[in-house]
């Protein structure tokens, strides 16, 4: 889930922790800054990559998950964005969800 901002991500991971949740960053550096890869690296500035790094975040995803599950882990991102989309300071609350959820962008907008 791509966020507008690494406050927008806050907000919505904690959110989402209250209502039972679970969520991931699973790369809080970007790769090229990882200590596996920095010597890799040529030391280009990658600022797409450094700008997704603060504002993405994983949703739960595995084939455990039940038809409820998904249902449930659905209604809570929406609720979360609602909640940011009604706050003053997030005017546009559309743009928490990225491309991979257009149909729940629809639904809010």
């Amino acid at each position: 889930m791509l966020l507008r901002d690494a406050a927008q991500r806050d907000a919505v991971q904690a959110s989402l922790k209250d209502k039972g949740v679970p969520t991931a960053i699973y790369y809080p550096k970007p790769l090229h800054k990882q200590p596996a890869y920095r010597d890799a690296h040529d030391g280009a500035a990658l600022p797409v990559s450094e700008d997704l790094a603060d504002r993405i975040m994983a949703l739960p995803i595995h084939p455990d998950l039940t038809s409820a599950d998904v249902e449930r882990i659905c209604d809570a991102v929406l609720e979360s964005v609602q909640r940011l989309r009604e706050s003053p300071t997030h005017k546009k609350a559309t743009e928490v969800l990225s491309l991979s959820y257009p149909a729940a962008v629809e639904f809010i907008d």
